[in-house]
Formats: C-alpha cells, structure tokens, sequence
C-alpha cells in the first residue's frame, strides 16, 4: 500500500482499523508502523474521528425534516404568481412580423393570380350515373 492510498483509506473510512477493509487492513496497519508521514495521517485522523465523536452530530429526526420541508414549501406557496394571460406582442416582433406579411404578400399574389377553369362537370350527376364521365374531355 503507498501513502496516498493510506490518504485515501483514511479520508473515506476514517482513522479506525476495524471500519477499514479487512483486504487493506494489514497492508495499512503495516504502513503505518513502518512510516513517519503515514503515522502521522493515521493520528490525524484519529483525532478528527475523536472530536466528531465528542460533537455528537445525530442525525435529524423525522420532526426537524417535516418543520424544514413544511418551510420550505411555505416560502414556494409565498412567491407571487404570474397571471396566465395572452400576450400578443411576440407577433409583431421583427422576424415574425416580416414572416407574416411574406406570407399575406404571397397568399394575395396567388389570389390575384387568374387561374384556369376547371372542367365544368357536375360532380352529383357524374355520382348518380345521370351524365357519363369522358376522361379523354379533361385531358
């Protein structure tokens, strides 16, 4: 084991032999004994484990969750709400106002168009078999 993965051991598992793993705890409990700077890491952590024990920290129980969410959700329901309304002004932005009066020139452009007639053929009398259909008419 090298020391920075002693470093390693320590910072995730703590200055503890017996919450290392048991694959790595002979290889580190033989570093330490054999090197100063390992020893001293290993002491290092030994005293930050000592003082988080003596601090106590427990975890919050379920009470101090509730009051934190209820909190939080207090502060969510006091932010002012946007008014769900129809805003017209996007349209008549630049680049949407210069695509719909494209559109209104081309659609005028092609009703001003003088477009040829159509075949004048009754449609209900060709369904109700009253006039036969010559297709070779509206070639």
């Amino acid at each position: 084991m090298t020391l920075e993965q002693l470093r390693l051991l320590l910072q995730t598992q703590g200055g503890r032999p017996e919450r290392w793993p048991t694959d790595q705890r002979q290889a580190a409990q033989a570093l330490i004994r054999q090197d100063q700077r390992a020893w001293q890491a290993w002491a290092a952590a030994r005293r930050l484990d000592t003082l988080l024990a003596e601090a106590g920290a427990a975890a919050p129980d379920a009470a101090r969750e509730q009051a934190v969410i209820a909190a939080a959700l207090a502060r969510i329901r006091a932010l002012p709400r946007a008014e769900a309304r129809l805003d017209w002004r996007w349209l008549f932005s630049r680049p949407v106002g210069a695509s719909l009066a494209a559109m209104l020139l081309l659609g005028w452009f092609a009703g001003a168009e003088p477009q040829p007639e159509p075949a004048a053929v009754p449609v209900l009398a060709v369904l109700l078999g009253d006039v036969a259909l010559d297709t070779e008419a509206l070639r």
